[in-house]
């Protein structure tokens, strides 16, 4: 366990520098050693993927984040009684971030609404993470022609 601590701090000063790619590697080798000592199905390693699905969005790898995110999802879901857990929200507006940077604006959307519905159950209407949702979704209106719609919200 310590040298998977001593990984992820490596990996969080590449990261915190700039250096994806490099952080990249080393959450890899997190991850490696986490699925070694805890198995697929653990808080843990959902976290390390959802690091390592940063990187990849970082990197502009939008693909392989979409991968990483959803399987950091599934053991979210899989863990936690129901969707509203601030983990779930995060992911799902990761999920939407590397889509609405793939076009695919509707399910994007989706995401984008999923996260705010949930986190404005655990945070409240004023939150600035409820706000930055908002925010998300007045761009889709405002990528796909719906001026109107941005507007209003």
């Amino acid at each position: 366990p310590h040298i998977m601590v001593t990984l992820m701090n490596i990996a969080q000063i590449h990261r915190h520098r700039g250096h994806f790619a490099a952080a990249l590697v080393k959450y890899t080798e997190v991850h490696e050693l986490q699925m070694k000592a805890y198995g697929p199905n653990n808080l843990a390693v959902a976290s390390t993927l959802s690091s390592m699905g940063l990187m990849q969005y970082q990197l502009k790898s939008y693909s392989s984040a979409f991968d990483l995110y959803q399987e950091a999802l599934r053991i979210q879901r899989d863990h936690y009684e129901s969707d509203e857990n601030a983990d779930v929200a995060s992911t799902l507006n990761s999920i939407g971030l590397v889509l609405f940077n793939q076009g695919v604006y509707g399910l994007a959307k989706n995401c984008f609404t999923d996260s705010l519905r949930i986190r404005r159950n655990i945070l409240g209407p004023d939150h600035r993470d409820v706000a930055i949702l908002w925010y998300n979704i007045a761009t889709i209106y405002l990528e796909t022609g719906e001026d109107d719609f941005a507007i209003r919200l």
